[in-house]
């Protein structure tokens, strides 16, 4: 009898064990998720599109649009299949500003406006600084 008590205790315990790994793995998956949008800013997909952009910026400032209508297409094409990753680790209001900020760019280089161009460019910036916080 006393056998059968100690038997009871230790699948009572192994139970309990589980109910509390189990909350803590989901608990550091979820939070791992949710701050993917900072890790993905280190990656090499990340480091392309900001230096796409930077392309694109210094393309303007000598004015060669054509050149600069290629990087602007390349850059979204980057993009688009980026979100895929990020997704969930960045608030989906900062990737309509990232999508809506592009559009911007691309508009302005078909109409070959430096200043709008470069105060996107400003704007995006701004919004890749502050993605994944």
């Amino acid at each position: 009898m006393i056998l059968m008590e100690g038997c009871k205790y230790e699948m009572k315990s192994k139970a309990s064990w589980l109910y509390f790994v189990i909350p803590i793995i989901l608990l550091g998956v979820s939070i791992f998720i949710m701050t993917s949008g900072y890790w993905w800013k280190m990656t090499d997909e990340s480091n392309e599109i900001i230096a796409l952009v930077n392309e694109i910026e210094e393309l303007v400032l000598e004015g060669k649009w054509v050149d600069a209508d290629n990087k602007i297409l390349k850059t979204s094409k980057v993009w688009e299949k980026n979100i895929r990753i990020i997704q969930y680790g960045v608030e989906r209001d900062r990737i309509f500003e990232i999508d809506e900020t592009l559009a911007k760019m691309k508009g302005a280089i078909k109409t070959k406006d430096k200043s709008s161009v470069i105060q996107e460019v400003h704007v995006f910036y701004k919004i890749w600084d502050d993605l994944g916080y």
